[in-house]
């Protein structure tokens, strides 16, 4: 059930659309009435900005440093759909990833990450099983993160080609300032350091993650909208 702001939001909205009128009688009418709902409530401009976005949450692989090949997936997916991507302790084990952007887009990402989560995970599970047996559980570790950041870096190709810029960026910015105020900048654990040396089984271990990220599918309908193999929209 809605409360008297949220029911007080939507009728400002109302009056504000009403404010466009090319009828000089009715629009000034309707900017003061939402003038007057706006003191009684004691909303601001960022309150209605901030009304039009919604988030969408989505299991993360760790509560405070997740994997950097997770952190990659999550925000690739976030800004091809048009929403800024948090990562946050949450209030499961494993903490979340919240998207947060304006209409079908947070929960699109969300479901999009879900889907590729699972997809990414069972192919560095093969991986590992096919290839890194042998190894031992550090190199095994590091090898398998190769993996994962170059099928990551793979399919991020694919999804950004059909990115937009974030829509309603003010809108965003209002609902992240009221919800979350100041935010961090997010230390994900990337265990290949920049100064590594890369071995030519480094070198297969990214071609592999290529491979497979190419094969990775989405094609099963979202609110609205479904996308296809290809990542394409279809209304």
């Amino acid at each position: 059930m809605a409360t008297d702001k949220e029911k007080a939001l939507a009728k400002i909205k109302k009056c504000l659309a009403l404010a466009a009128s090319p009828n000089q009688h009715e629009a000034a009418t309707a900017l003061r009435q939402a003038q007057l709902l706006m003191v009684k409530y004691d909303l601001s401009q960022s309150d209605i900005l901030a009304s039009e976005v919604s988030q969408s949450a989505a299991r993360a692989g760790a509560k405070r440093s997740p994997a950097h090949w997770e952190s990659s997936l999550a925000t690739t997916i976030g800004m091809a759909f048009g929403c800024r991507v948090i990562h946050s302790g949450g209030r499961v084990q494993n903490g979340e990833w919240l998207f947060v952007g304006t209409g079908a887009g947070p929960e699109v990402s969300r479901y999009a990450f879900q889907v590729l989560l699972r997809q990414i995970k069972r192919d560095r599970a093969a991986y590992i099983t096919k290839k890194l047996y042998r190894c031992k559980g550090t190199t095994k570790t590091k090898r398998a993160d190769l993996f994962c950041n170059a099928w990551c870096h793979s399919i991020g190709k694919t999804i950004m080609a059909f990115a937009s810029p974030i829509k309603h960026a003010d809108s965003i910015a209002a609902y992240m300032d009221q919800k979350f105020g100041e935010i961090g900048e997010l230390k994900s654990r990337h265990r290949i350091e920049s100064n590594d040396k890369l071995s030519h089984r480094d070198l297969a271990d990214m071609a592999y993650g290529l491979i497979e990220g190419r094969k990775a599918q989405l094609n099963r309908g979202v609110t609205t909208m479904s996308l296809d193999a290809n990542f394409g929209y279809h209304p």
